[in-house]
Protein backbone atom coordinates (compact mmCIF):
# COMPACT_ATOMS: atom_id res chain seq x y z
CA UNK A 1 0.00 0.00 0.00
CA UNK A 2 1.10 3.59 -0.69
CA UNK A 3 3.28 4.86 1.93
CA UNK A 4 2.16 8.76 1.48
CA UNK A 5 -2.01 7.45 1.49
CA UNK A 6 -1.39 6.01 4.86
CA UNK A 7 0.47 9.54 5.88
CA UNK A 8 -2.13 11.67 5.08
CA UNK A 9 -4.91 9.67 6.44
CA UNK A 10 -3.88 9.36 9.97
CA UNK A 11 -2.59 12.68 9.61
CA UNK A 12 -6.18 13.44 8.63
CA UNK A 13 -8.08 11.27 11.57
CA UNK A 14 -5.79 12.73 14.08
CA UNK A 15 -6.30 16.51 13.24
CA UNK A 16 -9.92 15.27 12.59
CA UNK A 17 -10.28 14.14 16.37
CA UNK A 18 -8.37 17.12 17.57
CA UNK A 19 -10.89 19.64 15.35
CA UNK A 20 -13.53 17.91 16.88
CA UNK A 21 -12.37 17.95 20.60
CA UNK A 22 -12.19 21.61 19.79
CA UNK A 23 -15.74 22.05 18.79
CA UNK A 24 -17.46 19.91 21.43
CA UNK A 25 -16.27 22.38 23.95
CA UNK A 26 -16.72 25.67 22.39
CA UNK A 27 -19.93 26.41 24.97
CA UNK A 28 -17.86 25.10 28.08
CA UNK A 29 -17.72 27.68 31.18
CA UNK A 30 -15.13 27.05 34.17
CA UNK A 31 -15.68 30.10 35.86
CA UNK A 32 -18.23 32.28 37.16
CA UNK A 33 -17.72 35.87 35.68
CA UNK A 34 -20.24 38.17 36.96
CA UNK A 35 -20.16 41.80 35.08
CA UNK A 36 -18.83 43.24 38.55
CA UNK A 37 -15.98 40.61 38.90
CA UNK A 38 -15.00 42.15 35.24
CA UNK A 39 -15.35 45.89 36.24
CA UNK A 40 -13.21 45.38 39.52
CA UNK A 41 -10.70 43.38 37.05
CA UNK A 42 -10.19 46.37 34.44
CA UNK A 43 -9.53 49.02 37.30
CA UNK A 44 -7.33 46.88 39.41
CA UNK A 45 -3.28 46.52 39.59
CA UNK A 46 -0.83 44.90 41.12
CA UNK A 47 1.47 46.68 43.16
CA UNK A 48 4.87 46.59 42.61
CA UNK A 49 5.17 45.03 46.17
CA UNK A 50 3.31 42.35 45.18
CA UNK A 51 5.26 41.56 42.06
CA UNK A 52 8.01 39.35 41.21
CA UNK A 53 9.45 42.84 38.89
CA UNK A 54 9.31 46.24 39.63
CA UNK A 55 6.40 47.78 37.71
CA UNK A 56 2.56 47.48 38.11
CA UNK A 57 0.02 45.12 35.41
CA UNK A 58 -3.44 46.80 34.65
CA UNK A 59 -6.11 45.57 31.98
CA UNK A 60 -6.78 48.38 29.53
CA UNK A 61 -9.88 47.12 27.56
CA UNK A 62 -13.66 45.92 28.53
CA UNK A 63 -13.81 42.29 27.91
CA UNK A 64 -13.59 41.64 24.71
CA UNK A 65 -14.20 45.30 23.90
CA UNK A 66 -18.01 44.73 25.15
CA UNK A 67 -18.84 41.87 22.95
CA UNK A 68 -18.46 38.54 24.57
CA UNK A 69 -17.46 36.97 20.58
CA UNK A 70 -14.19 39.06 20.43
CA UNK A 71 -12.89 36.24 21.92
CA UNK A 72 -9.01 36.55 20.90
CA UNK A 73 -6.44 39.38 20.06
CA UNK A 74 -5.22 38.02 16.89
CA UNK A 75 -2.85 40.91 16.02
CA UNK A 76 -1.13 44.02 17.09
CA UNK A 77 1.20 46.39 15.61
CA UNK A 78 1.80 49.66 16.30
CA UNK A 79 1.04 52.41 13.32
CA UNK A 80 0.96 56.36 12.78
CA UNK A 81 1.01 56.58 16.88
CA UNK A 82 -1.40 53.93 17.55
CA UNK A 83 -1.77 50.34 18.93
CA UNK A 84 -3.45 48.47 16.28
CA UNK A 85 -5.38 45.05 17.40
CA UNK A 86 -6.92 42.93 15.06
CA UNK A 87 -9.89 40.87 16.88
CA UNK A 88 -11.21 37.30 16.38
CA UNK A 89 -15.15 37.64 16.30
CA UNK A 90 -16.75 33.91 16.34
CA UNK A 91 -20.26 33.67 17.86
CA UNK A 92 -19.75 30.26 20.10
CA UNK A 93 -23.64 29.88 20.27
CA UNK A 94 -24.27 29.56 16.38
CA UNK A 95 -20.53 28.56 15.43
CA UNK A 96 -20.91 31.54 12.88
CA UNK A 97 -18.54 33.96 12.42
CA UNK A 98 -19.30 37.72 12.60
CA UNK A 99 -16.47 39.33 10.48
CA UNK A 100 -13.31 40.26 12.33
CA UNK A 101 -12.51 43.86 13.95
CA UNK A 102 -9.39 46.04 14.26
CA UNK A 103 -9.36 48.23 17.47
CA UNK A 104 -6.78 51.27 18.13
CA UNK A 105 -5.51 52.59 21.46
CA UNK A 106 -4.30 56.31 21.75
CA UNK A 107 -3.21 55.20 25.28
CA UNK A 108 -6.08 56.54 27.09
CA UNK A 109 -8.92 55.64 24.90
CA UNK A 110 -9.75 52.60 21.99
CA UNK A 111 -11.86 53.56 18.76
CA UNK A 112 -13.24 50.85 16.54
CA UNK A 113 -11.59 51.18 13.22
CA UNK A 114 -13.05 47.93 11.34
CA UNK A 115 -16.45 47.08 12.78
CA UNK A 116 -20.42 48.08 13.29
CA UNK A 117 -19.57 51.20 15.05
CA UNK A 118 -20.36 54.81 14.11
CA UNK A 119 -16.36 55.22 14.62
CA UNK A 120 -15.35 52.70 12.16
CA UNK A 121 -13.97 52.96 8.66
CA UNK A 122 -14.76 49.85 7.44
CA UNK A 123 -17.62 47.40 8.37
CA UNK A 124 -16.88 44.04 9.97
CA UNK A 125 -14.41 42.13 8.27
CA UNK A 126 -13.31 44.55 5.96
CA UNK A 127 -17.02 43.95 4.43
CA UNK A 128 -17.11 40.41 4.65
CA UNK A 129 -17.93 38.79 7.53
CA UNK A 130 -16.66 35.67 6.05
CA UNK A 131 -13.35 37.37 7.47
CA UNK A 132 -13.28 35.82 10.76
CA UNK A 133 -10.06 37.08 11.97
CA UNK A 134 -7.54 39.68 11.45
CA UNK A 135 -4.57 37.58 11.52
CA UNK A 136 -1.77 39.43 9.85
CA UNK A 137 -0.99 43.69 10.80
CA UNK A 138 2.56 45.09 9.64
CA UNK A 139 3.52 48.27 8.08
CA UNK A 140 5.09 48.50 4.72
CA UNK A 141 6.01 51.67 3.02
CA UNK A 142 4.05 53.74 5.61
CA UNK A 143 0.74 51.70 5.16
CA UNK A 144 -0.75 49.38 7.12
CA UNK A 145 -1.34 45.94 5.91
CA UNK A 146 -3.68 43.99 7.19
CA UNK A 147 -4.52 40.38 6.28
CA UNK A 148 -7.40 37.74 6.80
CA UNK A 149 -8.62 34.55 7.71
CA UNK A 150 -11.07 33.20 5.28
CA UNK A 151 -11.77 29.53 5.59
CA UNK A 152 -14.84 29.85 2.53
CA UNK A 153 -13.01 32.10 0.02
CA UNK A 154 -9.48 32.21 0.77
CA UNK A 155 -7.44 34.78 2.47
CA UNK A 156 -7.94 38.73 1.72
CA UNK A 157 -5.24 41.83 2.41
CA UNK A 158 -6.13 45.66 3.39
CA UNK A 159 -4.20 48.27 3.82
CA UNK A 160 -4.71 52.03 4.58
CA UNK A 161 -2.82 55.00 5.24
CA UNK A 162 -4.81 55.81 7.84
CA UNK A 163 -6.92 52.94 10.05
CA UNK A 164 -9.60 55.36 11.63
CA UNK A 165 -10.65 57.87 8.89
CA UNK A 166 -9.94 55.18 5.88
CA UNK A 167 -10.05 54.37 3.22
CA UNK A 168 -8.97 50.63 2.84
CA UNK A 169 -7.91 49.03 -0.49
CA UNK A 170 -8.07 45.22 -1.25
CA UNK A 171 -5.01 44.52 -2.70
CA UNK A 172 -5.38 40.18 -3.03
CA UNK A 173 -8.32 38.49 -3.00
CA UNK A 174 -9.41 34.76 -2.56
CA UNK A 175 -6.02 33.70 -0.99
CA UNK A 176 -3.94 34.99 -3.84
CA UNK A 177 -5.91 33.14 -6.53
CA UNK A 178 -6.04 29.59 -4.79
CA UNK A 179 -9.03 29.01 -2.22
CA UNK A 180 -7.16 26.66 -0.21
CA UNK A 181 -4.91 29.70 0.89
CA UNK A 182 -7.43 30.02 4.02
CA UNK A 183 -5.66 32.67 6.09
CA UNK A 184 -2.21 35.03 6.07
CA UNK A 185 -0.66 33.37 9.07
CA UNK A 186 2.64 35.49 9.41
CA UNK A 187 4.04 38.57 7.62
CA UNK A 188 8.27 39.77 7.96
CA UNK A 189 9.80 42.46 5.76
CA UNK A 190 13.39 41.40 4.49
CA UNK A 191 15.63 43.21 1.92
CA UNK A 192 12.73 45.40 0.49
CA UNK A 193 10.14 43.21 0.33
CA UNK A 194 6.86 42.43 2.82
CA UNK A 195 6.70 38.66 2.88
CA UNK A 196 3.33 37.09 3.70
CA UNK A 197 3.40 33.46 4.60
CA UNK A 198 -0.43 31.65 4.52
CA UNK A 199 -1.85 28.33 6.05
CA UNK A 200 -3.32 26.00 2.91
CA UNK A 201 -4.81 22.49 3.47
CA UNK A 202 -4.42 20.29 1.94
CA UNK A 203 -1.15 21.34 -0.46
CA UNK A 204 0.62 22.65 1.73
CA UNK A 205 1.64 26.90 2.80
CA UNK A 206 2.83 29.18 0.66
CA UNK A 207 4.63 32.34 0.72
CA UNK A 208 4.46 35.17 -1.64
CA UNK A 209 6.42 39.02 -1.57
CA UNK A 210 5.72 42.36 -2.68
CA UNK A 211 7.97 45.09 -3.35
CA UNK A 212 5.95 47.94 -3.82
CA UNK A 213 2.37 46.29 -1.78
CA UNK A 214 0.13 45.46 -4.34
CA UNK A 215 2.18 43.33 -7.11
CA UNK A 216 3.11 40.18 -5.50
CA UNK A 217 5.19 37.18 -6.58
CA UNK A 218 5.15 33.90 -4.97
CA UNK A 219 8.56 32.25 -3.92
CA UNK A 220 6.82 28.85 -2.11
CA UNK A 221 4.06 27.66 -3.82
CA UNK A 222 1.68 28.86 -6.56
CA UNK A 223 4.49 29.21 -9.54
CA UNK A 224 7.28 29.67 -7.82
CA UNK A 225 10.69 26.95 -7.76
CA UNK A 226 9.78 25.81 -4.61
CA UNK A 227 7.05 23.60 -4.08
CA UNK A 228 3.86 24.24 -1.46
CA UNK A 229 5.02 23.53 2.05
CA UNK A 230 8.38 23.60 1.13
CA UNK A 231 8.11 20.14 -0.71
CA UNK A 232 6.00 18.29 1.83
CA UNK A 233 2.16 19.30 2.03
CA UNK A 234 2.21 18.49 5.45
CA UNK A 235 3.30 21.51 6.55
CA UNK A 236 0.19 23.53 6.53
CA UNK A 237 0.99 26.57 8.48
CA UNK A 238 3.89 29.32 8.01
CA UNK A 239 3.67 29.71 11.68
CA UNK A 240 6.28 32.61 11.87
CA UNK A 241 8.73 34.43 9.95
CA UNK A 242 11.45 36.44 11.50
CA UNK A 243 15.00 37.68 10.16
CA UNK A 244 17.98 36.77 11.70
CA UNK A 245 21.66 37.40 10.41
CA UNK A 246 20.84 38.30 7.32
CA UNK A 247 18.79 35.51 6.58
CA UNK A 248 14.67 35.24 6.40
CA UNK A 249 14.04 32.22 8.52
CA UNK A 250 10.05 30.38 8.41
CA UNK A 251 8.78 28.31 11.16
CA UNK A 252 5.72 25.77 9.86
CA UNK A 253 3.49 23.50 11.37
CA UNK A 254 3.80 20.30 10.29
CA UNK A 255 2.02 17.09 12.26
CA UNK A 256 4.98 14.91 12.50
CA UNK A 257 6.96 17.92 13.51
CA UNK A 258 7.78 21.65 12.96
CA UNK A 259 10.64 22.45 10.24
CA UNK A 260 12.73 25.25 9.74
CA UNK A 261 13.53 26.64 6.36
CA UNK A 262 16.12 29.91 5.62
CA UNK A 263 16.71 31.96 2.36
CA UNK A 264 19.42 34.55 1.71
CA UNK A 265 17.85 36.06 -1.15
CA UNK A 266 13.65 35.10 -0.99
CA UNK A 267 13.13 33.00 -3.29
CA UNK A 268 16.13 29.96 -3.05
CA UNK A 269 15.21 28.12 0.53
CA UNK A 270 17.34 25.85 2.56
CA UNK A 271 15.90 23.67 5.43
CA UNK A 272 17.43 24.61 9.00
CA UNK A 273 15.38 22.31 11.05
CA UNK A 274 13.68 19.03 9.37
CA UNK A 275 14.62 16.21 7.23
CA UNK A 276 16.35 17.91 5.18
CA UNK A 277 18.19 19.67 7.70
CA UNK A 278 21.19 19.42 9.79
CA UNK A 279 18.82 18.83 12.95
CA UNK A 280 15.60 16.37 12.36
CA UNK A 281 12.06 17.53 12.37
CA UNK A 282 11.01 18.38 15.58
CA UNK A 283 14.70 18.73 16.65
CA UNK A 284 14.50 15.66 18.72
CA UNK A 285 12.03 12.91 17.17
CA UNK A 286 11.02 12.26 20.92
CA UNK A 287 10.12 15.12 21.76
CA UNK A 288 7.07 15.61 19.24
CA UNK A 289 7.07 19.46 18.66
CA UNK A 290 4.42 19.64 15.95
CA UNK A 291 5.28 23.42 14.98
CA UNK A 292 7.64 25.98 15.27
CA UNK A 293 4.73 28.74 17.10
CA UNK A 294 7.51 31.90 17.23
CA UNK A 295 11.15 32.89 16.27
CA UNK A 296 12.71 36.05 18.11
CA UNK A 297 15.99 37.79 18.23
CA UNK A 298 17.43 38.20 21.70
CA UNK A 299 20.66 39.29 22.42
CA UNK A 300 22.44 38.40 19.76
CA UNK A 301 20.84 34.82 19.87
CA UNK A 302 18.08 33.17 17.69
CA UNK A 303 14.80 31.87 19.85
CA UNK A 304 12.29 29.36 18.61
CA UNK A 305 9.41 28.13 20.63
CA UNK A 306 7.39 25.44 19.73
CA UNK A 307 3.70 23.84 20.13
CA UNK A 308 2.74 20.66 21.49
CA UNK A 309 -0.74 19.25 19.94
CA UNK A 310 -3.14 19.26 22.90
CA UNK A 311 -3.89 15.85 24.93
CA UNK A 312 -7.08 14.15 24.33
CA UNK A 313 -9.05 10.55 24.63
CA UNK A 314 -11.09 9.29 22.11
CA UNK A 315 -13.63 6.71 22.72
CA UNK A 316 -15.57 5.17 20.33
CA UNK A 317 -19.37 4.96 21.68
CA UNK A 318 -20.54 1.06 20.72
CA UNK A 319 -23.66 -1.73 21.55
CA UNK A 320 -22.02 -4.30 23.78
CA UNK A 321 -22.86 -7.28 25.02
CA UNK A 322 -27.03 -7.51 25.43
CA UNK A 323 -27.12 -4.38 23.48
CA UNK A 324 -25.37 -2.13 26.56
CA UNK A 325 -24.30 0.99 25.67
CA UNK A 326 -19.94 0.27 26.07
CA UNK A 327 -17.16 2.54 25.16
CA UNK A 328 -13.72 1.63 24.06
CA UNK A 329 -10.96 3.81 24.39
CA UNK A 330 -9.39 3.72 20.62
CA UNK A 331 -6.58 7.04 21.12
CA UNK A 332 -4.80 8.27 24.37
CA UNK A 333 -2.31 10.96 23.07
CA UNK A 334 1.17 11.89 25.98
CA UNK A 335 0.96 15.57 27.62
CA UNK A 336 3.97 17.33 25.71
CA UNK A 337 4.32 20.81 26.99
CA UNK A 338 6.39 23.47 24.94
CA UNK A 339 10.00 23.60 24.63
CA UNK A 340 11.90 26.98 23.74
CA UNK A 341 15.54 26.63 21.97
CA UNK A 342 18.34 28.53 21.30
CA UNK A 343 20.85 29.29 18.69
CA UNK A 344 23.85 31.44 17.63
CA UNK A 345 24.44 32.34 13.71
CA UNK A 346 28.37 33.66 14.90
CA UNK A 347 28.79 30.43 16.68
CA UNK A 348 28.62 26.99 16.27
CA UNK A 349 24.95 27.63 14.93
CA UNK A 350 24.03 24.04 16.85
CA UNK A 351 20.59 24.60 18.82
CA UNK A 352 20.45 24.48 22.84
CA UNK A 353 17.13 23.59 24.55
CA UNK A 354 16.73 25.90 27.19
CA UNK A 355 13.03 25.16 27.73
CA UNK A 356 12.08 21.68 28.32
CA UNK A 357 13.67 18.60 26.41
CA UNK A 358 14.24 15.52 26.52
CA UNK A 359 17.92 15.60 27.48
CA UNK A 360 17.72 16.92 31.04
CA UNK A 361 20.17 19.56 30.64
CA UNK A 362 18.68 22.46 31.60
CA UNK A 363 16.47 23.54 34.57
CA UNK A 364 13.23 24.10 33.38
CA UNK A 365 10.60 20.93 32.04
CA UNK A 366 8.82 21.11 29.06
CA UNK A 367 6.21 23.91 29.29
CA UNK A 368 7.97 25.76 32.70
CA UNK A 369 7.30 22.71 34.26
CA UNK A 370 3.43 22.47 33.64
CA UNK A 371 2.54 20.17 30.24
CA UNK A 372 -0.69 21.91 30.12
CA UNK A 373 1.21 25.23 28.58
CA UNK A 374 0.98 23.36 25.27
CA UNK A 375 2.42 26.54 22.90
CA UNK A 376 5.02 29.39 23.48
CA UNK A 377 2.00 31.74 21.46
CA UNK A 378 4.35 34.90 21.71
CA UNK A 379 7.46 36.23 22.73
CA UNK A 380 8.85 40.11 22.87
CA UNK A 381 11.26 41.77 24.16
CA UNK A 382 10.77 44.46 26.82
CA UNK A 383 13.03 46.41 28.49
CA UNK A 384 15.96 44.14 28.05
CA UNK A 385 14.42 40.88 29.35
CA UNK A 386 12.83 37.97 27.04
CA UNK A 387 8.71 37.47 27.84
CA UNK A 388 7.06 34.82 26.88
CA UNK A 389 3.00 34.04 27.03
CA UNK A 390 1.87 30.71 26.94
CA UNK A 391 -1.09 28.63 25.37
CA UNK A 392 -2.51 26.41 28.13
CA UNK A 393 -4.58 23.72 27.45
CA UNK A 394 -6.12 20.35 29.64
CA UNK A 395 -6.55 16.79 28.91
CA UNK A 396 -9.71 16.53 27.07
CA UNK A 397 -11.84 13.47 26.34
CA UNK A 398 -13.50 12.60 23.39
CA UNK A 399 -16.67 10.13 23.15
CA UNK A 400 -18.09 9.75 19.21
CA UNK A 401 -19.92 6.97 18.30
CA UNK A 402 -19.22 5.69 14.67
CA UNK A 403 -22.12 8.55 13.29
CA UNK A 404 -20.10 10.98 14.67
CA UNK A 405 -16.88 10.35 13.09
CA UNK A 406 -18.08 9.67 9.95
CA UNK A 407 -19.91 12.92 10.32
CA UNK A 408 -16.90 14.63 10.73
CA UNK A 409 -15.07 13.46 8.27
CA UNK A 410 -17.92 13.75 5.33
CA UNK A 411 -18.19 17.14 6.58
CA UNK A 412 -14.56 18.27 6.43
CA UNK A 413 -14.72 19.97 9.95
CA UNK A 414 -10.89 19.56 9.69
CA UNK A 415 -10.52 22.96 8.34
CA UNK A 416 -11.88 25.20 10.48
CA UNK A 417 -8.42 25.19 10.79
CA UNK A 418 -8.50 28.87 12.53
CA UNK A 419 -10.61 27.01 14.60
CA UNK A 420 -7.30 25.64 17.27
CA UNK A 421 -6.54 29.43 17.46
CA UNK A 422 -9.90 30.83 17.34
CA UNK A 423 -12.13 27.85 20.10
CA UNK A 424 -10.24 27.43 22.52
CA UNK A 425 -10.53 24.46 25.21
CA UNK A 426 -10.69 24.46 28.76
CA UNK A 427 -7.15 24.84 30.63
CA UNK A 428 -5.70 26.49 33.75
CA UNK A 429 -5.20 29.95 32.17
CA UNK A 430 -2.36 31.44 30.52
CA UNK A 431 1.03 32.28 32.10
CA UNK A 432 3.49 34.94 31.34
CA UNK A 433 7.26 34.14 31.90
CA UNK A 434 10.75 36.27 31.52
CA UNK A 435 13.91 36.23 31.09
CA UNK A 436 17.16 38.26 31.33
CA UNK A 437 19.93 35.48 30.62
CA UNK A 438 17.91 33.35 28.06
CA UNK A 439 18.42 30.95 30.63
CA UNK A 440 17.19 31.66 34.51
CA UNK A 441 13.30 31.79 34.55
CA UNK A 442 10.85 34.39 35.89
CA UNK A 443 7.42 33.60 35.92
CA UNK A 444 5.60 37.31 36.02
CA UNK A 445 1.69 35.71 35.28
CA UNK A 446 0.74 32.40 37.18
CA UNK A 447 2.44 32.99 40.26
CA UNK A 448 -0.05 33.03 42.76
CA UNK A 449 2.17 34.22 45.72
CA UNK A 450 3.79 37.00 44.63
CA UNK A 451 1.29 38.05 41.37
CA UNK A 452 -1.43 37.65 39.51
CA UNK A 453 -2.53 34.04 39.13
CA UNK A 454 -2.72 32.05 35.76
CA UNK A 455 -4.80 33.67 32.95
CA UNK A 456 -4.15 37.01 34.78
CA UNK A 457 -6.63 35.72 37.66
CA UNK A 458 -9.33 34.59 35.07
CA UNK A 459 -8.33 30.91 33.94
CA UNK A 460 -10.94 31.54 30.98
CA UNK A 461 -7.85 33.41 29.33
CA UNK A 462 -6.30 30.66 27.81
CA UNK A 463 -3.29 31.94 25.50
CA UNK A 464 -1.26 34.92 25.54
CA UNK A 465 -2.56 35.20 21.70
CA UNK A 466 -0.31 38.60 21.12
CA UNK A 467 2.35 40.80 22.31
CA UNK A 468 3.73 44.46 21.37
CA UNK A 469 5.17 47.89 22.92
CA UNK A 470 4.04 50.77 22.90
CA UNK A 471 4.83 54.00 24.81
CA UNK A 472 2.69 55.32 26.95
CA UNK A 473 3.28 59.35 28.27
CA UNK A 474 6.79 58.76 26.93
CA UNK A 475 7.59 55.34 28.83
CA UNK A 476 7.57 52.14 27.45
CA UNK A 477 4.57 49.31 28.16
CA UNK A 478 4.61 46.36 27.63
CA UNK A 479 1.19 45.16 25.81
CA UNK A 480 -0.75 41.66 26.04
CA UNK A 481 -3.79 39.98 25.04
CA UNK A 482 -5.56 37.28 26.00
CA UNK A 483 -7.89 34.92 24.07
CA UNK A 484 -11.27 34.60 26.48
CA UNK A 485 -13.62 31.91 24.71
CA UNK A 486 -16.49 32.84 27.89
CA UNK A 487 -16.44 37.09 28.35
CA UNK A 488 -13.99 37.91 25.59
CA UNK A 489 -10.30 39.28 24.49
CA UNK A 490 -8.60 41.22 27.73
CA UNK A 491 -5.64 43.64 26.92
CA UNK A 492 -2.94 43.80 29.83
CA UNK A 493 -0.77 46.34 29.51
CA UNK A 494 2.85 45.99 32.14
CA UNK A 495 4.65 49.54 33.10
Amino acid sequence: MNYKIIKKWLVVCIILMFFASAFSGISKKTTNTSVLQSLIKVSSEISENSSPLQGSWQQINEDGFGDKHNVGTRAMTVFAGYLCVGVTNFNLSSKEVNGCELWCYNGTDWIQAVGNRSSASIGPGFGNNDNAECSVLIEFKHMLYAGTANNKNGCELWRTRNPLKGPWEKVIDKGFGYASNLAMWSAEIFMGFLYIGTINFPKGCQIWRTSNGTDFEAVVGGRSHTPNGFGESMNIYAWYMKEYNGKLLVGTQNIFGGEIWRSTDGTAWECLVGPKGNYPRSYQIVDLNYGIRTLTVFKGDLYAGTAALPAFTVTLKIRGINDKPHEVRIFNSPEIGLQIWRSNASKDQKWQCIVGGSTGKNSSGNGFGDNHNIYAWTMKVFNDSLYVGTFNVKRENISLSLKDMIKYITKGNIVYTIGSDLVMKEGDGCQVWMTNDGTHWIQVIGNETSGLGNGFGDVNNNGIRSMSVYQIKNTNALIIGTINAVTGCEIWKYQ
